[in-house]
């Protein structure tokens, strides 16, 4: 009898994933051809003398870091181009490009950050997205701005101090009537040479930012163990797989840049079981592997729903923080 159960539910599951495939295509048709023609438009304007430097661009290594901001702008224009896609929206005045790459490695990683500087011409650069704690000072949901940042597979490190953000003239201001402002979370400002925190007088923002190492290492998910070798050999915070390679190249084009790291886990949890399968980028592919999980660990199914809902909580929270940053 368990027999013919699990072949029923393995056919159900195969109906409905023959389905889902099919409507992904179509939908996969349709919003090839929306872009192509937001593409066409974009190059018009361009042609037209219409291309302008952007304030902000904000570089994320994967759409599911950008979903909680790119949701609460309507009015965003998508086009794609060397396997990037961008998304420019005007906020408050400012005008705001958002580039997700292809995939997170190491290459199309840079070679986005390229792209959003040649065509774009950004005044001031974001590289935002996911970071795990490795330290157990590091809570879940806490927004950090990396001072120092290293790589595991070049063993190089970069002082993040002389590249953030410029600082703004109310900033500095506060600083200078209120210096005892600044604390473990307060940040160099860099390009203006004045030493800031990003909690300004104002109230702009609710919450400082912490100011904390990341190491950015080529793992997509890290164990205990790995996070407890990370934290000793390199001496640091945070943990993450794209953010090297953003500031790396803004180094090299000299671009004012802020790292921002928003905590999903903390350094005594270990991975999701098959989170490596849910994470892919294709939405069939994430759901064959969901209904494979699902038929061998029924239980997967709630380990799914709770790792979904922690990224969509870190990403409104990430998003957040953006938007306080633009508007300051």
């Amino acid at each position: 009898m368990s027999f013919l159960i699990n072949n029923l539910i393995r056919t159900f599951l195969t109906q409905q994933a023959i389905g889902l495939v099919q409507r992904e295509v179509t939908s996969e048709i349709e919003r090839e051809l929306r872009a192509r023609l937001e593409a066409s438009k974009q190059v018009s304007a361009f042609q037209n003398g219409q291309r302008h430097p952007v304030d902000f661009a904000i570089v994320f290594s994967q759409s599911n870091e950008a979903v909680g901001l790119l949701d609460r702008c309507p009015n965003v224009v998508v086009t794609h181009g060397n396997k990037n896609t961008f998304h420019t929206f005007l906020r408050n005045g400012k005008r705001v490009v958002v580039v997700v790459p292809a995939d997170s490695s190491r290459d199309s990683l840079m070679d986005a950050t390229h792209a959003v500087i040649d065509v774009f011409r950004p005044q001031r650069l974001v590289s935002a997205g996911f970071a795990v704690g490795i330290a157990p000072e590091i809570v879940r949901f806490s927004v950090c701005v990396p001072r120092v940042m290293s790589n595991t597979w070049e063993e190089r490190t970069i002082d993040l101090r002389q590249l953030l953000l410029a600082a703004t003239k109310q900033e500095v201001d506060s600083y200078e009537t209120n210096p005892e402002l600044t604390d473990n979370r307060t940040m160099d400002a860099g390009t203006m040479g004045a030493e800031t925190t990003y909690e300004k007088a104002s109230g702009n923002f609710e919450h400082s930012f912490y100011a904390a190492s990341l190491v950015t290492t080529l793992k997509n998910f890290l164990t205990v163990a790995q996070k407890k070798e990370l934290r000793i050999r390199y001496q640091t915070q945070l943990a993450d797989r794209s953010q090297f390679p953003v500031i790396a190249t803004c180094r090299k084009r000299q671009v004012p840049v802020l790292p921002l790291c928003v905590v999903t886990c903390t350094f005594d949890e270990e991975p999701l079981r098959d989170a490596g399968p849910m994470s892919h980028a294709h939405h069939a592919r994430r759901f064959g592997a969901f209904l494979k999980n699902f038929v061998r660990r029924p239980s997967s199914a709630i380990d799914l729903v709770k790792f979904k809902q922690r990224r969509l909580e870190a990403s409104d929270i990430l998003a957040e923080h953006l938007f306080q940053l633009i508007d300051s």
